[in-house]
């Protein structure tokens, strides 16, 4: 798991991978407006292991569960997985907001 928030609204949440390869993210307030079909997701930088902005994914799907107190969206990941030849691990704690490096839809 890691804490994500919404680039258009900033609303924060935490994005879950599955078993099957998916990403969810989770505890989404149920008024709606806090998500569209399309929103980009990136790191929130909460809990200090993962840096601000790295792109997480696209939501792909909003599930409104009826009853439960919170909706629940699906994700396209930012990155296919199955194509990926090299990556670049970042030790430490950069000391700036990660967003600008990574492009929207790039």
């Amino acid at each position: 798991t890691v804490g994500a928030h919404v680039v258009r609204t900033r609303t924060p949440g935490i994005v879950e991978g599955e078993p099957r390869g998916t990403l969810r993210f989770k505890y989404l307030a149920r008024d709606g407006t806090a998500l569209q079909v399309g929103d980009v997701l990136v790191t929130s930088g909460q809990g200090g292991l993962f840096p601000r902005g790295i792109p997480i994914g696209r939501v792909r799907a909003i599930d409104d569960r009826g009853a439960a107190l919170f909706n629940y969206a699906a994700l396209d990941p930012a990155v296919d997985f199955g194509r990926v030849d090299e990556v670049l691990v970042v030790t430490g704690r950069p000391s700036q907001d990660l967003t600008a490096y990574f492009p929207p839809g790039g």
